[in-house]
């Protein structure tokens, strides 16, 4: 408990500390831990952008997403896979063209489940709360 307790307070605000032969080696995986940690923390925001970031589907493999994975399934628009194509959806839900408000009121409750299981925070209740 020392020795973190030790790490937390001498590197704090500090840079990273240089390779001390010295250190025991659990002292040195928690100095590398937590020097981690605190790295990860000042570069929160470029990390979510790189690991956040919605992957890119080819037509290749969008042809083997089921269709219960989009959020109009007939027309096979909205991809709602994952939590980055969810929220390109909301986004992007009032773009589709072609389709009746009850497609749309279906596609929102699909939307809305999909959410909910990719943990995505949704804050308009119905479609026509969008912007």
């Amino acid at each position: 408990m020392s020795v973190v307790l030790k790490v937390v307070a001498e590197h704090h605000f500090a840079p990273a500390p240089a390779y001390d032969p010295g250190a025991s080696g659990i002292a040195q995986r928690i100095d590398r831990r937590f020097v981690a940690f605190l790295r990860c923390r000042r570069l929160k925001w470029p990390l979510v952008c790189l690991f956040g970031s919605m992957s890119k589907i080819t037509e290749a493999s969008r042809d083997h997403i089921a269709d219960e994975n989009f959020a109009f399934p007939k027309e096979r628009k909205e991809p709602i896979h994952d939590a980055a194509h969810v929220r390109n959806a909301i986004a992007r839900f009032k773009q589709v063209q072609g389709v009746t408000d009850s497609e749309r009121d279906a596609a929102w409750n699909r939307i809305k489940s999909a959410a909910k299981k990719h943990r995505v925070e949704l804050h308009e209740q119905d479609w026509r709360e969008l912007s």
